[in-house]
């Protein structure tokens, strides 16, 4: 009697093994699906002294506060890090913005907002007198990342 009651144990247990072996991989493929999920966006340049910032512009000047508005949608639940790099044409970062946010399920789209503005020195901002507007003019990008992977590059000019 004890030798049937194991030999069923086995089995059931057997069984319980070879159904979670089974039913597993489907489950690593559901969560894996929506780890992978790529989001969908888009994005624009733009400033505040040029008006609406629904319009698109490629083109700023020295004084600008250049701003990057990004329009997400999709992206899969959890934790997520923007970084936003302002580089100019010699490929130096003048700026870069970061942003944590927690992305719920089915939270629908959202807008993040990014900015640069060239910061003046004491000098020049008590003299009026500008140095260096070679060095910030000519064509420059915005690299945008996300969870530390490249996700786009909008490029534009500054004209001092």
């Amino acid at each position: 009697m004890a030798l049937l009651s194991h030999r069923m144990f086995s089995c059931a247990l057997f069984a319980i093994i070879l159904a979670i072996m089974l039913f597993m991989p489907s489950l690593t493929t559901l969560a894996l699906a929506e780890v992978q999920q790529s989001p969908r966006y888009s994005a624009h340049l733009y400033t505040q002294g040029m008006g609406s910032s629904r319009q698109k512009f490629s083109s700023f000047s020295c004084d600008d506060e250049i701003h990057l508005k990004i329009r997400w949608e999709g992206m899969s639940p959890g934790s997520h890090e923007f970084e936003i790099l302002w580089v100019d044409e010699n490929k130096k970062v003048w700026e870069r913005n970061r942003e944590k946010i927690i992305y719920k399920k089915n939270m629908g789209p959202f807008i993040s907002d990014h900015w640069f503005a060239f910061k003046q020195s004491m000098f020049e901002r008590f003299t009026g007198y500008e140095l260096g507007k070679s060095k910030k003019a000519g064509r420059w990008h915005v690299k945008v990342y996300l969870n530390q992977k490249l996700l786009m590059t909008e490029k534009y000019y500054v004209n001092c």
